[in-house]
């Protein structure tokens, strides 16, 4: 535990910090209930060896960033606003879609909560729940859960920004650099534009994934474009 709160020195452990009482309908968890997949990608996920771990995250954009960058792929999230939530009510769901870990961001609405089934009554009546009904309920909370599962280590581990069907890009930029990888070992950053691999231009993802096939597990030249400036360099793809 100590190793992994180093290692995301970003992050702050949950748990013992937010140790909140549970404050929710009987049998009913919003981070189940609101849980939306994300996009699956062609990446391999490693199953998780332990029980998911549950962190507070600090800023949601760095975040995304740096857990890309670790090797870490976003699974789902969940986004709710609610009462004062139980944070670990979220590692169930954590385990049901094989996350290893949870980043969970909260903050007051500065408005009291009423129960989603008064809020569902309410509506169905034609009508709003009135603020001096709930003016001794505890205020509510934006929930908002992210759920991370380790990948395989990638063939040359970048993250690259996907050109619309309508760009006609002269290479792919590169979003992400994952730490280890034989992408950042050859120098390249975030931000650089790939315009060629081998003998394979990488003007969409379809031609990256061909030259990710075509040299796998060989050295290749990549040839970039950083801040208008023409350069190569050697990478050893896993």
């Amino acid at each position: 535990m100590h190793y992994i709160a180093m290692l995301f020195s970003i992050f702050i452990y949950l748990v013992p910090m937010m140790a909140q009482a549970e404050n929710k309908p009987a049998g009913e968890n919003y981070f189940a209930t609101t849980y939306i997949e994300s996009k699956p990608t062609n990446a391999r996920r490693i199953k998780a060896a332990a029980e998911p771990q549950l962190f507070s995250g600090v800023d949601k954009k760095e975040d995304y960033q740096r857990m890309h960058e670790k090797g870490y792929e976003l699974v789902g999230y969940s986004n709710f606003t609610a009462g004062d939530i139980a944070p670990e009510l979220a590692l169930p769901q954590a385990r049901k879609v094989g996350a290893e870990m949870v980043l969970l961001y909260s903050e007051k609405t500065g408005n009291r909560q009423g129960s989603v089934q008064e809020l569902k009554d309410a509506k169905a009546r034609g009508e709003k729940i009135r603020s001096e009904d709930i003016k001794d309920r505890p205020m509510g909370y934006s929930y908002f859960a992210t759920y991370w599962a380790k990948i395989m280590p990638p063939v040359l581990g970048v993250h690259v920004l996907v050109p619309k069907e309508t760009e006609k890009p002269d290479g792919l930029i590169v979003l992400v650099v994952m730490d280890g990888s034989p992408a950042q070992k050859a120098g390249i950053k975030k931000d650089d534009i790939l315009s060629k691999i081998g003998d394979v231009e990488v003007n969409t993802i379809e031609q990256l994934n061909q030259a990710m096939t075509k040299f796998s597990g060989q050295a290749v030249t990549i040839e970039y474009k950083r801040e208008r400036q023409f350069m190569s360099t050697t990478a050893n793809l896993n």
